[in-house]
């Protein structure tokens, strides 16, 4: 697991970085993205039982930096991401990158061995302005794929890329990259902006078996790239709040063309946070939405939105799971996911935030919720969102759907009474922003929590995650209060 951290973390000795780099942390240098203040990106390694860690290491320079997602290879090596704003964040000789030529913040790639001890490689990946990396997917060979957004007009892409040059004035908002690194470290395959005319936010990426890239995310642009055929060649947002409406597209396996493109909204606002994909070629997305007119499918398990009428056009969402056929022609299926009661209404509502598939086609699904009648299952862990009942705070949800979306198969708040702080209600949550299987469908979530009464079992090591990852498995931390329930990084 990697995310971002303070001086506190549980190091492990002859871990690549035991100590937080405090010296040089300067609250002056540039926050946003996915960074904050006095922090510091990390990885961290558990056995299979969660009772010790393998390895825990900080990955930071001096100043602020922030681990965004993972992936783990055959051989146990991490490959992680994020933002830095660290000169000297630690890089390889002869890596892609050595420099980091960001004013706001630059992405960084990394490679970890096994044992967390030292590194393949490591890169930046910006040009001279800002570069936020939020999802990263691994193939067969360990050729890494990223995407995220970036304001730089000089972002590194490659000949005969799909988009080689910006389709926008970074003035109006970041713009969308997709990028493959070889293993190794040392060159991009492909790389290549994906985006229209206005602000595009992609937030999460998956690899099918040929190297195909899917990416998903926000968009408002009206212009954003679609392709013939597609399922919804119009974006439908009309009220961008933050962000409008949401996009999937399928980039071939060298990046100079979409296999598909589209659309995935309502008519106010609906963002996609996370994807994946099976073995068929089909992409399952999660996020939020808040239109009634976001597109489900008939014999799903919620065709309408659950909200209330007095929390139809607010920033009140609910969970939406979507599949989409392999061609990016047609629902597979659609429906939203959530209730419509909640202590603290207009402030959150409902997200996915990240999605794995198994190989029977169940879709499993984290996030975060305000409701306190989400939909669950006899049975489940947890019946009560404790948190918004005590505190009016977020609580984390996990639920496992069948393959047609007919059927919620276990659904479970994962939460502890939320933030007893004294700080406003809703101002926080216990969020799980990542999720992956074993080859035994046994389900890993992380997050975070500012539960004290968080669920714990004896024995377990305890330690302050934002990510988990497993092999072919991927997901991105979101990065502020709205953004990390949400994912608007």
């Amino acid at each position: 697991m990697a995310g971002y951290t303070g001086p506190y973390m549980p190091t492990t000795t002859g871990s690549h970085q035991p100590s937080f780099p405090s010296a040089g942390k300067n609250d002056n240098t540039p926050v946003g993205g996915s960074l904050y203040i006095d922090t510091a990106a990390f990885v961290a390694k558990f056995n299979s039982t969660g009772t010790a860690l393998l390895y825990c290491t900080y990955l930071s320079g001096a100043e602020n930096d922030a681990a965004d997602a993972i992936a783990v290879d055959a051989l146990g090596n991490a490959y992680v991401a994020g933002q830095t704003a660290s000169a000297n964040f630690p890089v390889t000789p002869g890596a892609f990158q050595t420099t980091n030529l960001a004013k706001g913040g630059a992405g960084f790639i990394t490679a970890l061995n096994s044992s967390g001890s030292g590194l393949i490689y490591s890169t930046f990946l910006s040009g001279s302005t800002e570069t936020v990396i939020k999802g990263l997917a691994l193939d067969s060979s360990d050729n890494v794929y990223v995407t995220g957004d970036t304001a730089d007009l000089d972002f590194p892409v490659t000949s005969g890329a799909f988009q080689s040059t910006s389709p926008a004035n970074p003035i109006v908002g970041g713009k969308g990259f997709v990028t493959k690194l070889a293993a190794g470290g040392q060159k991009l395959l492909y790389s290549t902006f994906l985006g229209g005319s206005k602000w595009d936010d992609p937030n999460g990426i998956a690899i099918d078996s040929t190297g195909n890239a899917y990416i998903t995310g926000g968009t408002q642009s009206p212009d954003f790239p679609t392709t013939p055929g597609a399922f919804q060649s119009v974006n439908k947002a009309t009220v961008f709040n933050f962000l409008g409406g949401s996009f999937v597209t399928k980039m071939n396996p060298t990046g100079t063309a979409l296999v598909y493109s589209t659309y995935l909204d309502g008519s106010v606002t609906d963002v996609a946070n996370a994807i994946a994909v099976d073995a068929e070629g089909d992409a399952y997305v999660t996020g939020f939405a808040t239109s009634s007119d976001f597109p489900t499918t008939p014999g799903v398990i919620q065709p309408s939105l659950g909200l209330s009428p007095a929390e139809l056009g607010s920033e009140m969402s609910n969970v939406f799971i979507t599949k989409l056929n392999s061609a990016g022609s047609d629902l597979v299926y659609s429906t939203f996911l959530g209730g419509s009661q909640t202590l603290n209404a207009g402030a959150y509502g409902d997200s996915g935030l990240s999605i794995a598939v198994d190989s029977a086609g169940n879709a499993y699904i984290a996030g975060s919720t305000e409701d306190v009648d989400f939909p669950l299952t006899p049975g489940t862990l947890q019946s009560q969102n404790i948190t918004q009942l005590v505190s009016g705070d977020l609580a984390a949800f996990v639920t496992k759907i069948n393959p047609t979306a007919s059927e919620i198969l276990y659904s479970t708040y994962l939460t502890g009474s939320g933030d007893q702080s004294g700080d406003p209600a809703g101002d926080s949550c216990d969020c799980a922003t990542g999720i992956a299987l074993d080859s035994a469908q046994n389900v890993y979530v992380a997050g975070r929590t500012i539960s004290t009464g968080f669920p714990t079992t004896l024995g377990r090591s305890r330690i302050r995650a934002d990510l988990v990852q497993r092999a072919e498995s991927q997901f991105s931390k979101p990065s502020s209060m709205l953004q990390r329930c949400r994912n608007f990084n």
